[in-house]
């Protein structure tokens, strides 16, 4: 019974790693209703999980027109109620 346990176990931490991984890798893209500037604070950009873009995504791949919602202190998760 044990083994069986410890096998369960096991599986359920491999698949929360990969979840958690594939989470994180993914840009996730919310699609809004109405203003996504109420949200993002912006009125040009794409708005994911994780980072918002000016302008969207750039055609070479690069983020760099993109900020992260956990830089700046966590201000957009201190204007959340």
């Amino acid at each position: 019974m044990a083994n069986c346990v410890i096998v369960v176990a096991i599986t359920a931490v491999l698949f929360t790693n990969v979840a958690i991984i594939i989470s994180f890798a993914t840009p996730n893209w919310v699609t809004f209703q109405g203003n996504a500037s109420t949200f993002c604070d912006c009125s040009d950009c794409d708005c994911g999980m994780w980072l918002y873009c000016r302008g969207g995504f750039l055609n070479d791949g690069s983020t760099d027109n993109c900020h992260w919602f956990f830089s700046n202190n966590f201000d957009l998760e201190m204007k959340l109620p």
